[in-house]
């Protein structure tokens, strides 16, 4: 893949993710915090907290960026 051809699609995925994430603070808290108990809040929320990003994914992403993104710049 070129590195314009990178940059267009990491563009596209992050548009993607800010969509995604608006849609999730204006739309799906507000349905979650009538639905949900405060009980049930919070079993979700343990939940989520033992989530952790693989090791050394940031890093990788970090290192990518700045490759393709000095390419084009």
């Amino acid at each position: 893949m070129k590195s314009t051809e990178f940059v267009h699609f990491a563009n596209r995925l992050g548009a993607l993710l800010k969509n995604h994430i608006y849609k999730e603070d204006t739309i799906l808290f507000d349905i979650v915090e009538k639905s949900l108990s405060k009980e049930n809040d919070e079993a979700v929320v343990a939940e989520l907290n033992k989530f952790e990003a693989p090791v050394g994914l940031y890093r990788d992403l970090y290192r990518l960026e700045w490759k393709y993104l000095t390419k084009t710049a």
